[in-house]
């Protein structure tokens, strides 16, 4: 079972942006699995998906999570590949465009920058913690 999990992230890893969850789709498709075998993997990866969910106030990698218990339910399901797929490109697309702008921003700027996304998570861990410690 690890063997194959990890032929199936080196296949993820591997495939072109934009059409990679659908190709782990029709690769997972054509599979001979006996019929239980697709459902069970829905129920994972949502319930994977949920309890990513609820640790994203917690500090930890709840959006990691999120996207494990996703590429679960997109290898059974093809509308979530292609949406995966979809944010994926998203995603590319909005880093590539903070590069650029951190690549063409003045130092005084890159400071300022640095010091707000601190403030933010300052911010964010001060109100969570008062949220948990509350209870």
């Amino acid at each position: 079972m690890l063997e194959g999990i990890k032929r199936s992230w080196r296949q993820l890893k591997a495939g072109e942006p934009g059409h990679r969850f659908q190709s782990q789709y029709e690769a997972q498709k054509k599979s001979r699995r006996p019929g239980w075998v697709r459902p069970v993997w829905l129920a994972a990866g949502t319930v994977i998906m949920a309890v990513g969910v609820v640790a994203l106030p917690a500090p930890g990698p709840g959006f990691l999570v999120i996207g494990m218990g996703a590429a679960l339910v997109a290898r059974e399901s093809r509308t979530a590949a292609r949406i995966l797929d979809w944010i994926e490109l998203r995603l590319r697309a909005g880093w590539n465009w903070v590069k650029d702008a951190w690549a063409g921003a003045s130092w005084p700027v890159r400071v300022l920058i640095v010091l707000m996304c601190g403030a933010a998570v300052a911010a964010f861990g001060w109100l969570g913690a008062g949220y948990f410690l509350k209870g």
